[in-house]
């Protein structure tokens, strides 16, 4: 089990989780899938950075700008997730998904608040 160690720059603290918290949303993909679901305040705009390892070994970094909601399908294993919000009010969450699994998440209210994850 891989253990996801969760940052907050907004100052909200240091968060560990394991894999083992069952979802009740219905998410894409099987049970060896990842995606990236980022929810919070409709409409906020937010940036930043998600790091896959695919077959070979190699890392692909991939940079991202989007709104709330959306979701981002993984190829491979993920390495790193860097998602900084664009203004200062609302809420800024993401979840790692592993199949129907939730194996991490954090959230920040700060204003132009970052949240990331580095896989341990």
């Amino acid at each position: 089990m891989k253990i996801l160690k969760w940052l907050d720059i907004g100052f909200i603290g240091v968060m560990f989780r394991g894999g083992n918290k069952a979802t009740t949303s219905s998410p894409k993909g099987n049970a060896s899938d990842f995606f990236i679901k980022v929810t919070g305040t409709d409409g906020a705009e937010f940036s930043g950075v998600y790091t896959t390892v695919i077959a070979n070994g190699k890392f692909v970094p991939n940079s991202v700008y989007g709104t709330v909601p959306t979701e981002y399908p993984i190829d491979g294993d993920i390495k790193s997730v860097s998602f900084q919000k664009k203004g200062k009010s609302g809420t800024l969450k993401f979840e790692i998904y592993k199949g129907n699994k939730v194996v991490a998440e954090s959230e920040t209210e700060a204003a132009y608040g970052m949240v990331s994850a580095v896989s341990m």
